[in-house]
């Protein structure tokens, strides 16, 4: 038996069905992203956007997959090597006469080593270790020597004073953390380079976040998004207030995090667009009140107590202020600790409410 030849009239058919199908699933694609609602996850770098993220994929998904983990472990591994070096090179380089007296064990380290004991050879060999080593391998690990490196180079009264004064230079947040504890997911940094796209079920309604990068260099890749977007998330770290920037090393973080809120807030695009504003990294606040870092040192207009109360109110406002259309949108302030995993889960609920009533505002359904 043969196979009779298909003709002209049979190709034609199965074309126009193969045609309707794609024009089906086009359709169905549409839908899909005309019913989801698009949300900016915007802020200036390491404000917590990301940890904000990782959170709602903890509360609306299914966590994180095994990529997902196996690229935030060996981040954590680069994280902590990061830190050992930026506060080898701060011991070395710190001028006042606290640090004179604390960092002669460490002064010949850039140089040619010239000195020993255990303290010493630790920090030698964290500033010459490889950042290469820690890959995406999932059994990758820390070798033993350098994680003896890393507790003595922490335990070290030096290290510790220079620690102290960390708004002085560019360490990052987690810092503290990383030493004492290696293996959370939630503190990790991972400097965002490229918009990530990610899709959540809620009850209500689907959600689509755009993560767009915070660093100078990426806010230009921020403008295709502003026409599509129906609700903004814009995070700041209230507790960088006494530190500047990492691109200029002059400019007041928190400054900055005013000025580009600002831009975002009073944009032609969200005239009536609600937003929701993150004081982030309270605990951070907190933490260096509690120390007495004046906040008046750092902002000139401030004449409040140094109390946490006094303080956030006196930041909110600054932001709140800043807003040229208050009665034909809203801001929506939540003072947060990203990294606290039982308190954001009600913030995310409350911010799931605002954005839900917002679309409907846009709908002219309220």
């Amino acid at each position: 038996m043969g196979c009779a030849p298909s003709t002209p009239e049979s190709a034609d058919s199965n074309t126009a069905a193969n045609s309707k199908k794609i024009d089906k699933q086009i359709e169905i694609d549409r839908k899909n992203i005309d019913d989801s609602v698009r949300l900016l996850l915007l802020g200036p770098g390491e404000s917590g956007k990301s940890t904000v993220l990782k959170q709602m994929k903890l509360l609306y998904n299914d966590g994180f997959s095994a990529q997902e983990v196996q690229v935030y472990r060996s981040a954590i591994f680069l994280n902590i090597l990061q830190n050992c070096k930026v506060l080898i090179e701060a011991m070395r380089t710190s001028y006042d006469s606290i640090a004179r007296r604390a960092k002669q064990k460490y002064k010949d380290i850039m140089v040619n080593g010239g000195q020993s004991g255990p303290v010493v050879d630790a920090a030698e060999l964290l500033k010459n270790a490889d950042t290469e080593m820690f890959g995406y391998n999932k059994d990758a690990t820390l070798p033993q020597d350098i994680i003896r490196a890393i507790h003595l180079l922490w335990s070290d009264s030096g290290i510790q004073y220079c620690y102290k004064r960390a708004n002085e230079y560019q360490l990052m947040d987690s810092c503290a953390y990383f030493m004492e504890a290696l293996d959370h997911i939630l503190v990790v940094r991972i400097m965002t380079v490229a918009v990530t796209e990610t899709h959540f079920t809620l009850p209500t309604f689907k959600l689509t976040v755009y993560d767009v990068g915070g660093q100078r260099t990426e806010r230009k890749k921020w403008a295709p998004y502003f026409d599509n977007a129906q609700a903004i998330i814009f995070v700041v770290a209230v507790g960088a207030f006494d530190q500047v920037c990492l691109e200029d090393s002059e400019t007041n973080r928190l400054v900055e995090s005013m000025n580009l809120f600002g831009s975002v807030c009073n944009h032609p695009l969200f005239k009536s667009t609600d937003m929701i504003l993150f004081l982030n990294k309270i605990d951070i606040l907190k933490e260096k009140l509690e120390k007495k870092k004046q906040v008046s040192t750092y902002f000139s207009g401030y004449s409040g107590d140094n109390s946490f109360e006094s303080v956030s109110k006196y930041f909110t406002n600054r932001f709140l202020d800043l807003n040229k259309y208050p009665t034909s949108k809203q801001i929506y302030v939540h003072l947060t600790f990203a990294t606290d995993v039982h308190t954001f889960r009600k913030v995310l609920a409350s911010v799931q409410d605002s954005i839900f009533k917002n679309t409907l505002k846009e709908m002219d359904m309220m």
